[in-house]
């Protein structure tokens, strides 16, 4: 008897189990479905969503609540008539050439009759147990609810598990997309290639090969899109902030696959090592060495350079190739003051940061002056030039002087002195044995507080909580304090006689946001991408905070 029960229980649970995997449109929508989205349980959604809004402005989230019944406007039920708000509900968009697409509706129902009476004259519709499929164009029904050839065969693996987690998911199958509009993107992409013809020349730069440049980042861009499978992203959404996250496949064995297997990714610890006022903090990690590469290829093609200067980068790509290098951490923050607007931090990791050098050395010191049509370069460099500690900074600077011909209002020369200074752009290198530390704007100072903050033992307390959910060793990484890069904005630009803003900087000075960042992670993986995007309730707090007192700013200009 006991083993008959047993039995018994094993058959219901496999019953259970296929009835449920069988009761949802994954099962029941064509394989060839080009966009998949998924909004989970709107009730419970809905009541996350306005959570987070209570979370930024008290008071605030009950008019989500109330304002819930918008959604029906999605799925074209503007009354929710019927409808079961507890379960997901699926929207499906398949290409037909050049005709319309077909959009399929997949929600669950209370009351089908009701349902079926909400969406009008134009809609045809089919009733699949407690699901109501519908949509103008009624082919595009699905049959029955289980087909052989169903969207949930090709979302298997990992995009099933990433649209699962989302509080609306969307999946888009790009193999599919690609093959029913290939004639069209080739199309597309040459009419963007004769378009490139028509920038308008540039001092100093060669046309032909900044044209030639571009030509060869859009047929990479394009590869990565021909090899691609699907994509998928989750957002989720809660009184902690707004997540998303995406992931994309391709194809494997395909160019793009073998690119990004060459990506090394990196923790970037230094990231909670930058100056406290940065407002923008970024890092990379990949193959740095095809990045030099195509650097320094770009920069001889695209502009004029003498036969030494030409030599000096020949030597350089030859010589760092015994050179390994490790991620790349950098910071932004803006200033007022005579040294530019703009501070930067780079710190690049580097196996012999003295062999890289000597290499940087010869080849700033090989490209001294340049003059071409509309345009006079100057670049110096002086060697040991700063002392911070026991450490040296060399000092290179670049000037330039635009002809009036090219330049005749004195627009460039202007802007140029702006952002960097009357002194040119000048740069500031500290060497150390395993990396080196560059500075672009902001004097001495800048050095100073970079060294402080890399050289440090501790980190910050809010680069390390801020990057919490995001992907722990990326390719690439950026924080934004959005607020913060504003109000830096505010303070330059209020300082600037052209720029016609009233801005009251005793209300800026009573802004306290506490420090924040939204974050971006991506990584590369066995024939795929993933990325990872936060955006906390401290930024939108701040945020509102800002356009109230943005606000309060105008208003008191108006009275």
């Amino acid at each position: 008897m006991l083993r008959l029960r047993f039995a018994a229980a094993l058959v219901a649970l496999a019953v259970g189990g296929l009835a449920s995997a069988a009761d949802s449109p994954l099962s029941a929508l064509s394989g060839s479905t080009d966009v998949l989205v998924r909004i989970k349980a709107p009730k419970t959604t809905v009541d996350k969503a306005a959570s987070l809004v209570e979370a930024v402005q008290p008071g605030f989230g009950a008019m989500v609540r109330q304002n819930a019944v918008a959604l029906g406007a999605l799925i074209s039920n503007p009354t929710l008539a019927g409808v079961d708000q507890s379960k997901d509900w699926y929207i499906a968009v398949s290409t037909k050439g050049q005709e319309e697409p077909s959009v399929v509706f997949g929600v669950p129902v209370t009351d089908v009759a009701a349902a079926q009476q909400a969406l009008g004259d134009g809609m045809k519709s089919k009733a699949h147990g407690t699901w109501l499929y519908y949509s103008e164009d009624e082919a595009a029904l699905p049959a029955s609810a289980t087909a052989s050839t169903a969207i949930e065969n090709a979302m298997k693996g990992e995009p099933a598990t990433v649209f699962d987690k989302g509080d609306i998911a969307v999946y888009v199958n790009l193999a599919h997309l690609v093959e029913a509009y290939g004639d069209q993107i080739t199309g597309g992409v040459e009419q963007i290639k004769q378009g490139l013809s028509q920038i308008p020349p540039q001092p100093g730069v060669d046309a032909a090969a900044m044209q030639k440049m571009y030509a060869d980042l859009i047929d990479y861009a394009v590869q990565g899109v021909r090899d691609s499978v699907q994509c998928t992203i989750a957002l989720n959404v809660g009184a902690e902030g707004i997540t998303f996250e995406d992931f994309a496949s391709f194809k494997a064995g395909s160019e793009t696959s073998k690119l990004l297997g060459s990506q090394a990714a990196s923790a970037m610890d230094l990231a909670g090592k930058m100056p406290a006022d940065a407002v923008m903090i970024f890092g990379a990690s990949g193959d740095t060495q095809r990045i030099i590469n195509w650097g320094m290829e770009m920069t001889k093609t695209v502009s004029a350079q003498t036969p030494e200067a030409k030599k000096a980068m020949e030597d350089f790509v030859k010589g760092v190739q015994a050179l390994k290098f490790g991620s790349m951490v950098g910071a932004m923050s803006l200033q007022q003051g005579d040294a530019g607007l703009f501070k930067n931090v780079v710190v690049m990791e580097v196996s012999d940061a003295q062999k890289y050098k000597d290499l940087a050395r010869s080849m700033a010191k090989a490209m001294g002056k340049v003059e071409t049509q509309g345009l006079k370069q100057e670049t110096t460099i002086e060697t040991d030039a700063e002392s911070y500690g026991s450490a040296k900074a060399d000092v290179v600077t670049v000037k330039q002087e635009f002809d009036e011909t090219v330049d005749p209002t004195g627009a460039a020369r202007q802007a140029q002195a702006l952002m960097f200074g009357p002194d040119g752009i000048q740069s500031r290198v500290v060497y150390q044995k395993d990396r080196f530390i560059t500075t672009v704007g902001g004097g001495k100072e800048s050095m100073t507080n970079a060294l402080k903050a890399v050289d440090s033992s501790t980190k910050s307390e809010a680069v390390t909580k801020f990057r919490k959910g995001l992907i722990d060793a990326p390719n690439v990484l950026f924080l934004v304090d959005v607020p913060g890069l504003i109000v830096q904005g505010m303070r330059v630009a209020s300082a600037i006689p052209a720029v016609p803003l009233n801005i009251n900087p005793a209300m800026l000075d009573s802004l306290k946001f506490e420090k924040s960042f939204m974050g971006f992670a991506a990584a590369a993986e066995k024939d795929a991408v993933r990325a990872r995007t936060r955006i906390p309730v401290e930024q939108l707090r701040s945020l509102f905070s800002l356009v109230m007192t943005a606000q309060a700013m105008q208003q008191q200009q108006q009275n």
